[in-house]
């Protein structure tokens, strides 16, 4: 009897060892004071449960694209086979010209994507990305949403922020005057393409 709770005492004891260990990293890497293992270590363990662990078969009417790094680094060069079959006053081919500018693009890019997709029959475009900041193509990309109304759908980003020793609150990343100017409907009617997300890299 004396020997089992000698363990349980010994096991009780790594426990709150381990639980302060980590704890106290977890501290440290939110102060910015270490690497984020931790923050790493459980990114990565949520990749591979998203990844691996899908219970149901994906649904084909969600189509996700992605702004990779051969889109970013998009050249002049690398534009003469894309634009091959395209008329030079085509809406695509003038997509594919602002795209070549170094990243961030215009906004008249996402302002052509959304016309594209809509007009080929998508549902709904939903943007995982903020537009916080006024860039040229807002003019544009306002357009498109004013055509389609209710059709598209802007983030916002909330993220902790540092107020004071010890004090974090969340502070919001909202969308630029520039993108949407009120009233985009009726007065006092809320535009239903203002939404709000919380993403972790």
């Amino acid at each position: 009897m004396r020997l089992f709770r000698s363990r349980r005492l010994v096991h009780a004891l790594i426990g709150v060892i381990v639980f302060l260990a980590v704890a106290g990293l977890y501290r440290l890497e939110n102060a910015g004071r270490t690497t984020p293992l931790l923050n790493r270590l459980e990114f990565g363990f949520r990749d591979t449960l998203t990844a691996t662990g899908r219970l149901n078969p994906p649904d084909n009417r969600l189509v996700f694209l992605a702004l990779d790094n051969a889109s970013r680094s998009l050249s002049e060069l690398d534009l003469k086979p894309f634009s091959r079959d395209l008329s030079p006053d085509s809406p695509e081919y003038h997509a594919l010209t602002l795209m070549t500018v170094p990243f961030p693009w215009s906004r008249e890019v996402y302002a052509l994507l959304c016309d594209r997709l809509l007009a080929a029959g998508a549902r709904a475009i939903i943007f995982d990305i903020v537009f916080d900041n006024a860039r040229p193509g807002d003019d544009a990309f306002q357009e498109v949403m004013r055509r389609f109304p209710d059709r598209i759908v802007l983030g916002m980003d909330f993220k902790s922020e540092t107020i004071g020793p010890g004090r974090d609150a969340l502070a919001a990343r909202a969308i630029a005057p520039h993108v949407i100017r009120y009233p985009l409907r009726p007065p006092r009617a809320r535009h239903s393409g203002h939404g709000a997300r919380a993403h972790r890299p």
